[in-house]
């Protein structure tokens, strides 16, 4: 049986994402302000029009989403950056997995405060309310995936880990 199923989350911005926006806006005027009164304003203007393009793409550049795909008994998360790019954050068969549960889990809890390898947060914000991980072998040893699975994806991967995904 193959099938597929994705699913797409938005990374929430925090006070540091206004805080790096911020800052790019404040270092393009400054630049182009000082460019001004040391040669001139027409080369102020000149710095702070072709400062703009690169200013919007550091900005845009913070704009994440994360991608869950289930194919066959493989999950694939990947990471998509501004809506330009894509980063493939891990990918792991169902037979690699340990366990799946929701965080707020307190049965399963103690498995999150294990030794990871790695730890990976794919989820819109650190307290999303259905928030849920999932330990699995890869390089290196274990590994955790925090994300933000909906009922489709869940579905999909119990139909191929069913005593893993709680």
């Amino acid at each position: 049986m193959e099938n597929y199923v994705d699913y797409l989350v938005k990374k929430k911005s925090g006070p540091g994402d206004a805080a790096k926006i911020a800052a790019v806006v404040l270092a393009l005027a400054f630049i182009s302000g000082a460019v001004a009164l040391w040669i001139g304003i027409a080369s102020g203007l000149v710095v702070l029009v072709f400062g703009c393009y690169p200013a919007f793409l550091l900005i845009t550049g913070l704009r994440r989403e994360y991608e869950y795909a289930v194919t066959a008994d493989h999950l694939d998360v990947d990471e998509i950056i501004g809506g330009r790019r894509r980063r493939r954050l891990c990918g792991f068969d169902f037979d690699a997995m340990e366990l799946c549960a929701s965080v707020s889990d307190s049965d399963k809890s103690p498995e999150m405060r294990r030794q990871f390898a790695k730890t990976i947060n794919a989820a819109s914000s650190p307290k999303a309310e259905n928030a849920r991980f999932a330990v699995f072998s890869g390089e290196g040893g274990l590994n955790l995936l925090i994300f933000e699975p909906d009922d489709r994806i869940l579905s999909a991967m119990r139909n191929y880990a069913r005593s893993k995904v709680f």
